[in-house]
């Protein structure tokens, strides 16, 4: 995620649209996003 991310380490909000796969929550909370919606399930974290 970190090389991924890497061209946008300006952009201070990043919005992440998955669905809702087991372990997916977890993964993306122990990044620091939180998650925002339900059913869809989307992630956002301000730097």
């Amino acid at each position: 995620m970190t090389r991924a991310l890497a061209p946008c380490e300006n952009v201070r909000q990043k919005v992440l649209l998955t669905d809702d796969e087991p372990g997916q929550k977890a993964f993306y909370e122990s990044l620091g996003y939180q998650q925002v919606s339900d059913p869809l399930r989307a992630f956002v974290r301000f730097d």
